[in-house]
């Protein structure tokens, strides 16, 4: 699920000029590279052109549409035929082979009514909007229990940041980064969402567990019932998974670009051990080294790092307790393939084994 955190008026008229390019008959190898240059450029990006392109699906009447379908009529009277007119406002046209190129002036102005019709999109709450308050942060090895206005508990593990938007309609809660627990006051008339990346978690009251890393979301339930929306590519419809008490679900979110894959299928847990990391434990069922490693650097200041970046992929099982990282270094070459090699000032490089 897009998100509008941080986006402001310059970023959304951005996307929405390189997704206007994209609908050229015309566009190169050229602009390709350069609209992918933009995406990774800046994180928000990826995310402003995840809302608009979702926009035109929803709004593919609007003027952007609308203009292209007066040039096709002007530049060739038969497109205004009932087919190639339906071409002209559906968003998804631009995928089928070309039929001509439209003057680009037109659709770098098009690209302002998109712009002017997400910004309105956004304002009447078909897309997510950026929580109202500052973040709260907090440092390596530090927890924090936030009490928010709607009765709900959230604590917030080490490392970590989220922002909150809590009024008479809605409770929205966004996890920028590291992981948050919640106990959600029951209400059934104002649902709980808490966004994580491209996943959106919804309950009306319930406890449970959410971490963020590496392009990975982790959901668990302590109890009560979750619904999870996972991520999915751009133009593809988010499934929905229902957890009750026990289980748990990792996605890796959605490719940003229309030329990447999609994201491998999330992954199924049972018996998850949801926020038991607050008592000073840590049990690892099934996990990616790479997620466990990231956890470890949210109370291991020196820092852990990985030699090898496929060895975040090894799946192991075990036990941290952050307050004794010698057992952990010292346990983990007896359950994955790898060694301990250990530099000034405590920092630690996990290399594969010989």
């Amino acid at each position: 699920m897009a998100s509008a955190v941080d986006l402001d008026d310059a970023v959304l008229t951005q996307a929405s000029e390189w997704y206007a390019l994209t609908l050229a008959d015309d566009i190169g190898d050229a602009d390709l590279e350069a609209f992918e240059a933009w995406l990774v450029a800046d994180p928000r990006h990826a995310r402003a052109f995840d809302l608009t392109a979702r926009t035109a699906l929803q709004l593919s009447e609007g003027a952007l549409f609308a203009q292209l379908k007066a040039l096709d009529a002007a530049e060739d009277p038969a497109s205004a035929a009932p087919s190639a007119a339906n071409d002209a406002h559906d968003p998804l046209a631009h995928l089928a082979p070309p039929r001509r190129a439209p003057r680009r002036a037109l659709i770098w102005g098009g690209a302002t009514a998109l712009a002017a019709s997400l910004a309105l999109a956004i304002g009447l709450g078909m897309f997510t909007v950026a929580p109202a308050g500052p973040p709260v942060v907090t440092a390596i090895a530090e927890t924090r229990v936030l009490q928010l206005a709607d009765g709900s508990r959230v604590t917030l593990g080490p490392a970590s940041r989220i922002a909150t938007r809590i009024d008479a309609d809605t409770r929205n809660v966004t996890l920028l980064a590291g992981e948050a627990f919640f106990e959600v006051a029951h209400d059934r008339s104002r649902p709980f969402h808490v966004e994580a990346g491209d996943a959106r978690i919804e309950v009306v009251g319930t406890k449970f567990d959410v971490s963020r890393s590496g392009g990975r979301v982790h959901v668990s339930v302590l109890e009560g019932v979750v619904k999870v929306r996972e991520a999915a590519p751009l133009f593809a419809t988010a499934s929905v998974q229902t957890l009750t008490a026990g289980k748990g679900i990792e996605t890796a979110e959605a490719p940003a670009s229309l030329f990447s894959a999609a994201p491998p299928a999330p992954i199924a847990a049972e018996h998850v051990p949801a926020g038991e990391w607050r008592s000073g434990r840590r049990t690892y069922i099934d996990a990616r080294l790479g997620d466990v490693v990231a956890d470890l650097n949210r109370y291991y200041a020196p820092g852990v790092t990985l030699a090898d970046p496929s060895l975040g992929d090894v799946r192991i099982a075990m036990e941290l307790r952050p307050g004794d990282t010698d057992a952990f270094f010292g346990a983990l070459p007896l359950v994955a393939p790898v060694r301990i090699a250990k530099a000034g000032g405590g920092a630690v490089r996990v290399e594969r084994a010989p």
